[in-house]
């Protein structure tokens, strides 16, 4: 192990002690072998090493920043906007078709800007947190969205898809009189 350490340190020494040499030699052999050499033997021609040309990086270019339209304070931060609750692909089996539905924001809206939660693509809540009542059974899908003061849209969630299931009560069938 020792011996090998050894080698190896001899090793990197005879390459760092080369490659501070500044002369080479080359020189061809009786059978046509190119061999460079740092020690100069008859035949052998001096070999010029000009320095590296070394190429130093641009500087990071600096762009401006671009500022939206919107009376946004922050300038071009955004929103993100997620549904949390329910699960996509959620199926409700509780019968009641009621919904609790959970958004997160990323950050707090600014007064002239809204949140805006529409099932079905109606409107249904403008909180983070609220629940739907009496939903029809069938598939159904939540969309959540931030917009401005006009109604432009800032942010808008993935959709998600969620099922709602509810049984069905008929009346007992009539007894027919013996």
């Amino acid at each position: 192990m020792v011996r090998s350490v050894a080698i190896l340190l001899l090793l990197c020494l005879g390459v760092v002690a080369s490659s501070a040499q500044e002369t080479v030699y080359k020189r061809v052999d009786e059978y046509g072998t190119v061999e460079f050499s740092d020690n100069e033997v008859p035949g052998a021609e001096e070999v010029v090493i000009e320095e590296p040309q070394v190429i130093q990086p641009a500087p990071p270019l600096r762009l401006p920043r671009l500022r939206s339209n919107s009376p946004n304070p922050l300038g071009d931060l955004q929103y993100t906007v997620q549904i949390d609750q329910p699960g996509n692909d959620q199926v409700l089996t509780d019968g009641t078709g009621n919904l609790s539905v959970a958004i997160s924001i990323n950050r707090q809206l600014f007064p002239e800007h809204r949140l805006q939660v529409s099932m079905d693509g109606q409107v249904v809540g403008e909180t983070t947190g609220f629940t739907l009542s009496n939903i029809d059974r069938g598939t159904h899908v939540l969309l959540a969205r931030v917009v401005d003061a006009q109604g432009s849209e800032l942010a808008v969630s993935s959709p998600v898809t969620f099922h709602v299931r509810r049984p069905v009560i008929r009346p007992a069938p009539a007894r027919k009189p013996n």
